[in-house]
């Protein structure tokens, strides 16, 4: 799972670098963004530059919710 600084997250399978997934989101400000898996892989949390962290249905690519940072 990789930012990929452009309109989101994207996961590869290694080590052929063939991208499986993309998780699309704006990017405002090309800044690195942590990616992490979350409850049980079932979720994709990536951060956001706008204030939001981003959390995927990791199966479906759905944006499940924002996450106001504090």
């Amino acid at each position: 799972m990789v930012s990929n600084l452009n309109n989101g997250v994207d996961v590869y399978a290694l080590p052929l670098l063939e991208r499986l997934k993309h998780y699309p989101f704006p990017i405002y400000e090309n800044k690195l963004q942590q990616v992490t898996p979350a409850n049980d892989n079932r979720w994709l949390v990536c951060g956001g530059d706008m204030g939001y962290a981003h959390v995927f249905d990791a199966l479906t690519g759905d944006m499940v919710m924002h996450l106001e940072h504090q």
